[in-house]
């Protein structure tokens, strides 16, 4: 059977090499045109098992196997379980071809409880713990550990949604098409953020005419309802230094202020924001200043202090679970240390270009105190002369559908001003939002 050969291979490559789920498909599947055919059912099988890893590497702990052995059985467990896709006989001969029949017979109690969804996890395990909460919804003890002290409502809320596919959210150019001609498609749907609209249709949309056209860009309803909180005009130059992976609030800037604002973009290397500068040749500006350094090295690119700063720092970036099915096989507890080291020299280093009276607004996606509301406040603690003006964490289950915090701080002249203590963020979904949606 093609189809488990493959997806054993890609698996194998994702967990054992440690390569990102994309890449492994893309990898295999590019180099051979003839097995693209499988393509889609692979992906599916594969992203099934990912997506419950968790729960078969609990179920098969105490069956003394090979680790080549147990990633055969996940796979047959994934598609007994949940994926569906092929009949139990296809998937037996196909497993018997890597195992023999004696260690097959191993799943028999497990495979006898397939289509008993409520039987996956075991009794022993007892229901509403953070421990089934793990096994039931793919999330490690330790991350649960950190949502849990938001309160164990937010926590399962998040597990729920995290459930779900996440909302594909297009940026819509109105510089370059008419929104009515995107909003007025039944393939895209207005969202509670201006001018980005959720795509509903069928086709990829790396296909779709209109991103090719560069009339749309990908990007999240969080990044743009922040940045729209803090309109600049000329003759304004603001700064920002954009540490995420993507290039999203850079070409959210570009694309709300063309040149009517000089426009200080920095990044650590300038080869992985391509984007960026794909972005920039399109648009045929000449008011961004785009370099790439480390934010202890500012000085040579930054001429002066700037009324509103940004820093978009990478995270432990929880917001792309939904997006990544191998999200949790990659992130380790221990890169925790080095994002949160990482985010205090991003504030650390941008901190002397703020303007006496201005801005700096950190952003972090994802839902971690240390990352975010502890974060700020030491740097308020070790910064005389900043005050926290307004923080907010955004949660993917509510309107704006990301995991994001926000903190603004503000630059005040009196420097000896006693700084006021940080108050906690909100965590009640039902409090007045900070972000507001179109037409408020």
């Amino acid at each position: 059977m093609k189809e488990f050969d493959l997806s054993l291979e890609i698996l194998e490559d994702i967990v054992a090499n440690d390569v990102p789920f994309n890449e492994a498909l893309k990898k295999r599947f590019q180099a051979d045109q003839e097995i693209r055919p499988f393509r889609h059912e692979v992906a599916g099988l594969v992203g099934c098992e990912l997506r419950h890893d968790i729960l078969f590497q609990f179920l098969l702990k105490d069956i003394e196997a090979t680790p080549e052995e147990k990633r055969v059985f996940s796979l047959v467990l994934a598609n007994a379980y949940f994926y569906r896709h092929f009949s139990l006989d296809v998937i037996k001969a196909a497993a018997l071809e890597k195992i023999p029949e004696e260690r097959y017979a191993l799943l028999d109690e497990l495979l006898a409880k397939a289509g008993q969804p409520n039987a996956f996890v075991p009794e022993s395990v007892k229901q509403g713990s953070l421990e089934y909460l793990s096994l039931r919804y793919n999330t490690p003890l330790w991350v649960l550990k950190i949502w849990e002290h938001f309160g164990y409502g937010v926590c399962y809320r998040l597990l729920r949604k995290n459930a779900r596919p996440k909302s594909i959210t297009l940026r819509v150019r109105p510089s370059a098409v008419n929104p009515e001609e995107i909003f007025g498609s039944a393939d895209f749907q207005k969202s509670p953020v201006a001018n980005i609209a959720t795509y509903v249709g069928k086709t990829p949309i790396r296909k779709l005419d209109a991103v090719r056209q560069g009339k749309l860009f990908e990007e999240k309803l969080g990044i743009k309802a922040v940045i729209d909180q803090y309109p600049v005009s000329d003759p304004e130059e603001i700064f920002i230094y954009n540490d995420l992976s993507n290039d999203q609030p850079i070409k959210e800037l570009i694309e709300a202020n063309g040149e009517a604002i000089g426009l200080n973009v920095g990044v650590a290397n300038l080869d992985a924001h391509a984007d960026a500068l794909r972005f920039l040749k399109m648009k045929k500006v000449h008011n961004v200043n785009l370099f790439a350094a480390e934010p202890n090295a500012l000085e040579a690119s930054i001429s002066r202090p700037q009324e509103l700063v940004y820093v978009f720092a990478n995270s432990s970036d929880f917001d792309s679970i939904r997006e990544t099915p191998d999200f949790f096989v990659h992130l380790k507890q221990e890169k925790l240390d080095e994002y949160i080291s990482r985010q205090k020299a991003l504030l650390d280093g941008v901190a002397p270009y703020v303007a006496l009276d201005g801005r700096l607004v950190y952003v972090v996606l994802t839902l971690n105190k240390k990352e975010g509301h502890n974060q700020v406040e030491e740097f308020i603690k070790s910064h005389e002369g900043f005050e926290l003006e307004k923080e907010e964490q955004l949660y993917p289950y509510d309107g704006m559908d990301t995991m994001l915090y926000y903190a603004t701080l503000k630059r005040v002249p009196d420097l000896a001003k006693a700084t006021p203590p940080l108050g906690e963020v909100s965590q009640s979904a039902a409090s007045e939002p900070a972000v507001l949606a179109e037409g408020e």
